[in-house]
């Protein structure tokens, strides 16, 4: 009879020479800043990353709080049309429209989380009064509510929480402290087109 073979527990917890891990927030920071060439003069930056998608579809803009780009009204229900935004990775998604109704909300606060970006809801407010007195259609305005178009603007932070709340049946001008360290950190916990993403399985192509 052969004797029983048994098997030796290594525990890792002895080892004295760890690999040291690195600060994954800090390498996130650094591949942020690389990405965007924000230690570089605007002279000096190469025509790559950001500055490349500048004049294509979809375009954003630099911004000293990061990159800023906007679909308007119903393309914010346009799933690819996001991606698109996402993928350039925007800090700041800016959006007029006339969506006053409850269900807007409830997709702007989606779009906050989905891109990890702060969302600015620029929604249109007027009066029926503010109609021309000469339209062709006198009978469709008579039919309307005092204020047609509610407004609801409001700026929505990267977790779905709002920052302002929404202003409602007035024109305003909206104020607000953004902790730009929010749509960066916030990626640490979910990427849709960064480490998340499933690029053996998904890609879009956009036809710029």
């Amino acid at each position: 009879m052969s004797a029983a073979k048994t098997q030796q527990r290594i525990s890792f917890s002895t080892v004295k020479n760890r690999v040291p891990y690195p600060d994954l927030l800090e390498v996130q920071l650094k591949s942020f800043r690389d990405f965007f060439q924000m230690d570089t003069t605007a002279e000096n930056r190469k025509n790559e990353g950001l500055y490349k998608v500048f004049q294509e579809n979809f375009p954003i803009t630099d911004t000293p709080w990061g990159p800023m780009g906007n679909l308007i009204c119903w393309e914010s229900y346009m799933p690819l049309a996001r991606v698109a935004l996402y993928q350039k990775g925007i800090t700041l998604y800016i959006s007029p429209n006339t969506n006053d109704n409850p269900e807007w909300q409830d997709t702007i606060k989606h779009i906050a989380i989905e891109g990890h970006c702060f969302f600015i809801n620029a929604d249109m407010v007027f009066t029926k009064e503010m109609y021309p007195k000469d339209l062709h259609c006198p009978q469709e305005i008579e039919k309307l509510g005092d204020i047609p178009c509610r407004g609801g603007s409001c700026v929505v932070d990267p977790y779905g929480h709002y920052v302002t709340q929404p202003v409602w049946d007035k024109e305003d001008i909206i104020y607000a402290d953004l902790d730009m360290q929010q749509a960066i950190a916030s990626r640490m916990e979910f990427d849709g087109v960064g480490h998340y993403a499933r690029p053996d399985v998904l890609e879009l192509r956009v036809h710029e």
